[in-house]
Parts: structure tokens; sequence; C-alpha cells
């Protein structure tokens, strides 16, 4: 089955770099858009995404468990994410020193910890 549709991407004519979408601004240039930001803006904007969803349902969690359970469930979760981060930490030290890095990123450890999933495929 062949699709002629002027919209499609046009591999079927060796043209790799046609767009998706006919206009102009479909493909954005990334140094263009690319805007950097400090550590200080970052773990903000982090911070943000995470609590930010999650604080909207913490009132309606609360008043379904009563102040009781809601408070165990804070003290809970907040050991759970302690705990991870400990660990996270403890495998950032672990992969720097069994190769030699330094200032490994988030990206990095996943990468060196899960590697041997790439050999599964």
């Amino acid at each position: 089955m062949s699709y002629n549709n002027s919209y499609s991407y046009g591999i079927q004519d060796g043209n790799e770099d046609k767009p998706l979408l006919k206009g102009d601004n479909v493909l954005v240039d990334a140094e263009k858009v690319s805007q950097q930001t400090n550590e200080w803006q970052t773990f903000v904007n982090i911070t943000k995404s995470i609590v930010g969803a999650g604080s909207f349902g913490l009132p309606y969690c609360f008043m379904n468990m009563g102040v009781a359970g809601a408070i165990l469930t804070v003290v809970v979760m907040g050991l759970c994410s302690v705990y991870t981060t400990l660990m996270l930490l403890r495998n950032k030290k672990q992969i720097e020193e069994k190769h030699s890095l330094v200032d490994t990123t988030y990206v990095d450890v996943g990468t060196q910890r899960y590697s041997y999933l790439e050999r599964l495929h």
C-alpha cells in the first residue's frame, strides 16, 4: 500500500528531510531555540513540575484518609524519596570509582547501570 499524501514524511522519494506538515516553520533550528539555564533555574523548574502536579491532589487525599492516614502517608513517601535518592547517589559514586569518571550526570548513571539492556535487543 502506497501513501501518496502531501503531508506524509517523504521516505518513498528518498527525501527524509521533508517535514511532516506543510509550512515554513515546521523544522526549527535547535541553535535558535536553545537557551542556557543555570543550575538554580533548572532546580526550580524540576521542583515545580514534580511538586506542582502532586500538590493539587493532596487536599482531596487528606480529606479521604483523615489526618492520621495523611501524616503516615506523607512520612512513608518522604522516607521512600530519601531512600531512592541515597541509592542514586551510591550508584553514582560506584560508577565514578569503577570508570574513573568525574561529575557524572543522572543520564550517565542510568546509561552505565542499564547498558546491559542494549544487548537484549
